[in-house]
């Protein structure tokens, strides 16, 4: 009862202020999410899709369960809350991450970021249907906002946008993962008044992982392991150490502290983060509309951010 108090006076004092610590952890997931992209991208090159998912979800468990026993020195489980866990582990990390890693695969990079980028309005229907948040119209233009401001970042990216039928099933399948995140993100809200954002991170991984390797079965026997070059393995490193376990914790600490809508409405830097990456490390050319894109993002995370929430 006390931890869940605790939860709601953070929660009461975050929406008081206009930017705080969380806010600061979701930028540093943002950016370890939009590095993680170019980086997921080369390790393919190498690794089979569910290889490197069943791989780097099966290291993220091992890393974030021992994390908890080292902070916690336990990880209780509540009997009753076994089957939410459980469907949060299966929708959030099972579903999510299969049909994403195999939905990047057979569609266009831009089309894949911006259908992700969707999430914040699912999340933030999800949450008004369940009653979960009040969505109010300045959150709501926030997250509209910057959803335009995905757009016009990746319209203009110099690789095209649009449905074609080479993509349609790629582009599909993205969509549900989004929608899956979206569902995993409005289930994770109520059990994090009883876990610690580590705790709930482990448990879920730690449910969900064993039917990623059920999935992975196929890759992991055809995978040609003298192919993986050190760059391959240190962008599995990279990816499951701060992009899962690191960055997942954040995420859920800034849930239980923002809420669902203005956390998720972050995620749509990621394909801004991952522009400027691909400038830098590619040569890729920045135009000058996906500047104010960019500049679009930011304005639509500070109105949903700064927009008023009741319970």
């Amino acid at each position: 009862m006390a931890q869940e108090q605790t939860a709601a006076d953070n929660t009461a004092a975050s929406a008081r202020r206009p930017f705080g610590m969380e806010d600061v952890a979701m930028l540093g997931v943002v950016l370890v999410w939009g590095m993680n992209f170019p980086i997921v991208k080369y390790a393919l090159n190498e690794m089979r899709p569910l290889t490197f998912n069943g791989l780097r979800f099966l290291l993220s468990s091992l890393l974030t369960t021992a994390l908890v026993l080292l902070i916690y020195r336990e990880l209780r489980v509540r009997r009753r809350d076994l089957p939410m866990l459980f469907l949060t582990g299966l929708i959030g990390n099972t579903f999510y991450q299969i049909l994403f890693i195999k939905g990047l695969a057979l569609t266009r990079a831009g089309n894949s970021s911006l259908l992700v980028a969707t999430n914040p309005i699912f999340i933030a229907l999800l949450s008004a249907a369940l009653g979960m948040e009040r969505v109010t119209r300045r959150m709501w233009s926030g997250i509209l906002l910057s959803f335009v401001g995905i757009g016009i970042v990746i319209a203009y990216s110099g690789k095209g946008l649009g449905v074609q039928s080479s993509t349609l099933l790629g582009d599909g399948l993205t969509l549900l993962a989004a929608i899956c995140w979206a569902v995993y993100a409005v289930l994770s809200r109520p059990l994090l008044r009883r876990y610690a954002p580590a705790q709930l991170s482990a448990l879920t991984m730690l449910l969900g992982t064993p039917f990623i390797l059920l999935a992975a079965i196929p890759d992991l026997r055809a995978q040609d392991w003298g192919a993986i070059s050190w760059r391959g393995w240190a962008g599995l490193a990279y990816s499951f150490i701060l992009s899962i376990s690191g960055a997942y914790i954040l995420y859920y600490q800034a849930v239980r502290a923002m809420g669902n809508a203005r956390t998720a409405v972050y995620g749509n830097l990621v394909p801004v983060v991952a522009v400027v990456v691909a400038a830098v490390a590619l040569g890729e050319r920045i135009a000058p509309l996906q500047l104010v894109g960019a500049a679009v993002v930011l304005l639509g995370i500070y109105l949903a951010r700064s927009g008023r929430r009741a319970t």
